[in-house]
């Protein structure tokens, strides 16, 4: 049932970053802003919209994988699109030497933050490895997160559902649905601790 793309969630998350960072640098909601806090910003967006887009499918019970990417990929195209008409403000992560000015400024730093940087990057390369070779094993992971995750979008919406657990249909469940949102491009559960990842980085 949790059918996908697994090549197509790290292009959704990408692309759906940028467009969000160069809307809101278009329309000035982040002024002089470091590139740390534009992440924050549009981590927060994006995570916003993901949530926000789940509830709207349940309601219309349509929270399933198919169309809730379907949903996802055009939200993100008519985005680009919009804004590469508009043509992309000086500063936005759309515009051309914005990666070059980038690595420059990184160039620049000393080694102690390039020491830094480097081990965060390698440390990021092996959580999605260890992410994409080892499936969740823990007693919380297995009885609870991804039972809910995968009844709800079999079902196509945000249902009781009979349990020895009560308690697992009562909980808050935005966090559940990032989760969610990473499993419905997958058929299995490879996505599933990817969210804990993109929190680390938001941290």
């Amino acid at each position: 049932m949790l059918n996908g793309d697994t090549a197509l969630l790290p292009v959704v998350i990408v692309v759906g970053l940028i467009v969000i960072d160069a809307f809101l640098v278009r329309f000035n909601a982040i002024q002089k802003a470091g590139l740390a806090q534009r992440f924050l910003a549009s981590t927060v967006v994006y995570a916003g919209g993901i949530i926000t887009s789940a509830w709207l499918l349940s309601l219309f019970g349509v929270l399933i994988p198919t169309v809730w990417r379907f949903v996802t990929v055009l939200t993100i195209t008519l985005g680009l699109g919009i804004l590469l008409a508009l043509e992309p403000e000086k500063g936005s992560l759309l515009h051309d030497n914005l990666l070059a000015d980038c690595i420059r400024a990184w160039r620049r730093q000393n080694w102690i933050i390039k020491l830094l940087t480097g081990t965060a990057a390698l440390w990021a390369i092996f959580g999605l490895l260890r992410i994409a070779l080892l499936p969740p094993t823990t007693n919380d992971a297995l009885s609870d997160h991804l039972v809910m995750s995968a009844v709800w979008l079999q079902e196509g919406s945000f249902i009781d559902f009979a349990t020895h657990h009560p308690h697992m249909p009562k909980y808050l469940i935005n966090g559940h649905i990032l989760t969610m949102f990473h499993l419905s491009f997958s058929s299995d559960n490879t996505f599933a601790e990817i969210v804990q990842l993109e929190a680390w980085f938001t941290l």
